[in-house]
């Protein structure tokens, strides 16, 4: 991944760069990491084979819009946030042009 400018620390200079954000293509997640795997009677420490589907990241783009950019993958809520973990935001235009999801940031 390339290294993006930064005004100061932590401070990303805005720039308008469409950037891929997903995929439509089938994807391994160990069990787990799906949703509502034990109501579903997914083996957690298997993995699966999920398909990325182009009809729902297609429905699915307008979500992508003003999301906090992660300098760590990690889960977050409204309520748990980490603050110190955000260097930025997507953009407002979001969009799926097959078989990519990209937004500018």
């Amino acid at each position: 991944m390339r290294e993006r400018p930064y005004l100061r620390p932590g401070r990303p200079l805005a720039c308008r760069e469409i950037t891929n954000i997903s995929k439509a293509a089938v994807n391994l997640y160990i069990g787990r990491e799906i949703p509502d795997y034990k109501a579903l009677g997914l083996d957690p420490d298997k993995v699966y084979r999920l398909l990325r589907d182009p009809e729902e990241l297609a429905k699915a783009a307008p979500t992508f819009n003003n999301i906090p950019l992660l300098s760590r993958h990690v889960p977050v809520t409204a309520d748990d946030h980490e603050p110190d973990l955000v260097i930025g935001s997507t953009g407002t235009d979001a969009a799926f042009n097959a078989p990519h999801l990209a937004t500018a940031w």
